[in-house]
C-alpha cells in the first residue's frame, strides 16, 4: 500500500485503517425484527404497551432473539452490555456461537433486573461473523436495551476517498440478501487461533483432520451441511487444492434432500501442487433452505483441501430498506469540513465539493434516524 502512496501521491493521508463497528438494537418499536435471524415468542413496546422495551408474549413458553454479526472486517475486540429485566422466577440466558448456531456458549445467566457487560473480545479476536441468542423465561422478563461494540481493522485502500474538486459518490444497498458462511482452518493445530473446519461438523470418511488429506486407502469424502434462515437463492464454494497426479482430484457433489441424491457441481482437477478455484451454483429448487456439499477425493499422489469456504446465500424473510445516514469528516487548509448526506432510496448518486486539497479524518454509515 505505501509503495504506491509514494509512486501516486496519497490522496487521503488522514486515513487510518481501523474503525468501529455498533449496533444498538431498536428494541421497543420491533424494528429489531428486520435484522434478527429468529425472534419467537416476542412482543415489544409498541405492539402491546407493555414493559420492558422486548418481552415474552406467552409466559408458559420462552421467547428467542437471535442475531448474526458479520463483518466485512476483522473484529479486534468487543463489547456486549444489555439492560435485562427479570419477571418473578423469571431468567435471561446470553448465549454466543462462532459456528453459525451449530454449537453454543454460555456468556451471562441472569435471574435479577439491571445493567450487564459482557467482553468479547476473546471469542471474536481475528472473527469476521458470529451469533448471539438471548432465551428469555417468564412473565415480564424481557429487554430494555441491547448494544455491542467491537474494533474492527481494514486496509486504508479500501475506505472511500475524497479529492479536490467534485466528488460524485454512488451509495447502493445491495439485493435484500444475507450468507451463511462455513469457512475455517483446516489445521487443528490454530484451534485456539481461529475458527476451525471441525466447528462446523462436516463428515470425514477416509480424510485426515489436517489439511483434508485424502487417507492411505486413495479415497475420501468431505460432507459439510449448510442451512439458511430464509429461502437458498444460490451457492459460493472452493477453496485452495492439491492433486498432484492427473487422477488425484475432488468431485464436487451436492444435495438438496439430505444426502438421498446427489448431483456433481464440477471437479478440482489435478495435475497441479496448488490451485484456487471457487464455484457458484445458482438452480437450487425453490423453497430451500438446507443442502449438503460433499468433496469426494481421489489420490494417487497427494490429493489435499488446504483452504474450504462455503457461502448460503438466501432472501433475507424480514429484509428491507432504511434510509442510511452517511458522514464524511475531512479538513482542508487545517480548517475541518463535514458533508452529511441521508439515502432514501437503495441506489443514489450524489456530489461532494472539496475547494482545496483534503486530508480525511472519517467516514461514517449509520440508520437515519
Amino acid at each position: 500500500m505505501f509503495a504506491y502512496q509514494r509512486k501516486l501521491g496519497d490522496i487521503a493521508p488522514g486515513r487510518v485503517g481501523s474503525g468501529t463497528r455498533e449496533y444498538d438494537a431498536p428494541l421497543a418499536d420491533g424494528a429489531f425484527r428486520g435484522g434478527a435471524l429468529t425472534a419467537d415468542n416476542l412482543a415489544c413496546t409498541a405492539e402491546d404497551q407493555q414493559r420492558p422495551a422486548v418481552h415474552v408474549k406467552e409466559a408458559a413458553k420462552p421467547g428467542v432473539l437471535e442475531f448474526g454479526m458479520p463483518s466485512s472486517y476483522v473484529y479486534l475486540d468487543g463489547a456486549l452490555t444489555f439492560s435485562a429485566a427479570v419477571g418473578q422466577g423469571g431468567q435471561l440466558t446470553a448465549l454466543f456461537s462462532e459456528n453459525n448456531g451449530n454449537d453454543w456458549k454460555e456468556l451471562a445467566k441472569v435471574t435479577v433486573s439491571g445493567e450487564q457487560t459482557v467482553d468479547l473480545k476473546a471469542l471474536v479476536l481475528r472473527r469476521y461473523d458470529y451469533r448471539l441468542r438471548f432465551v428469555l423465561k417468564g412473565a415480564g422478563t424481557g429487554l430494555d436495551a441491547l448494544k455491542v461494540v467491537h474494533a474492527i481493522q481494514c486496509s486504508q485502500r479500501a475506505l472511500p476517498a475524497l479529492a479536490q474538486g467534485k466528488n460524485t459518490l454512488t451509495f447502493s444497498a445491495g439485493p435484500q440478501e444475507g450468507a451463511v458462511t462455513l469457512e475455517g482452518t483446516s489445521n487443528p493445530d490454530f484451534k485456539s487461533k481461529q475458527v476451525t473446519l471441525a466447528a462446523f461438523h462436516p463428515e470425514l470418511k477416509g480424510i485426515e483432520e489436517q489439511y483434508l488429506r485424502v487417507g492411505d486407502t486413495g479415497a475420501g469424502e468431505v460432507t459439510i451441511p449448510s442451512a439458511t434462515p430464509g429461502d437458498m437463492v444460490r451457492l459460493r464454494f472452493g477453496g485452495h487444492y492439491r492433486a498432484r497426479d492427473e487422477k488425484d482430484g475432488w468431485d464436487v457433489l451436492v444435495s438438496f434432500d439430505d444426502g438421498q441424491t446427489l448431483k456433481q457441481i464440477d471437479r478440482l482437477a489435478g495435475p497441479t501442487p496448488n490451485r484456487c478455484l471457487f464455484l457458484t451454483m445458482t438452480d437450487i429448487p425453490a423453497g430451500t433452505r438446507k443442502a449438503l456439499l460433499r468433496f469426494s477425493g481421489q489420490q494417487q499422489n497427494t490429493t489435499c483441501l488446504f483452504s474450504l469456504r462455503i457461502d448460503a446465500d438466501y432472501k433475507q424473510p424480514a429484509g428491507g430498506f432504511r434510509p442510511v445516514k452517511a458522514t464524511y469528516l475531512w479538513e482542508e487548509g487545517g480548517l475541518e469540513k463535514q458533508d452529511v448526506h441521508i439515502a432514501k432510496k437503495p441506489e443514489e448518486t450524489y456530489e461532494v465539493t472539496c475547494e482545496s486539497a483534503p486530508v480525511m479524518k472519517s467516514v461514517i454509515l449509520e440508520l437515519a434516524q
